[in-house]
């Protein structure tokens, strides 16, 4: 299901920046479910337990921390999700996926999709504006990676 993802990781493997394969734990990811009140998209948890992070642009996607760590790591997920919430910067349906000085990329949270797999939406800093990205979080991940390795977009 994530053939296309894993090969442009794997065969770019030297020059990405990646987490730890393995890191993230089945429980650690049930627990930040738990806490968060929603279910995760499935990519997102593949991808989480497979590689962690990755960085981009300079900035490391979002994380799952042990549930001991959540609340000390800004980079993760669930830190971040009532974090802004608590400021008043997204709404309950808005999960932050990654962010950098001048974005910031959301899944929009939508329990009646198939599988959790949420459409990712671009925030720009400066204007505060919404626009559509992309249908799910494989494809943001493969035009972002895309983008960080100087390649072509996919057609």
């Amino acid at each position: 299901m994530y053939n296309t993802l894993e090969e442009l990781i794997e065969s770019h493997k030297n020059v990405l920046k990646l987490g730890l394969e393995d890191e993230v734990q089945d429980m650690w990811i049930e627990e930040a479910e738990k806490y968060l009140g929603f279910k995760l998209p499935n990519s997102y948890k593949w991808f989480s337990k497979k590689y962690e992070y990755v960085f981009l642009l300079g900035e490391s996607t979002k994380i799952i921390s042990s549930p001991e760590d959540r609340d000390l790591m800004d980079v993760d997920v669930t830190y971040t999700y009532f974090d802004y919430l608590k400021k008043n910067r997204f709404s309950k349906d808005q999960f932050v996926i990654y962010e950098n000085s001048e974005e910031i990329y959301y899944l929009l949270i939508d329990e009646s999709k198939e599988m959790a797999e949420y459409t990712v939406y671009l925030k720009k800093q400066w204007d505060g504006q919404d626009e559509l990205f992309t249908v799910n979080f494989v494809d943001f991940l493969e035009i972002m990676i895309r983008f960080e390795l100087g390649l072509k977009p996919k057609r």
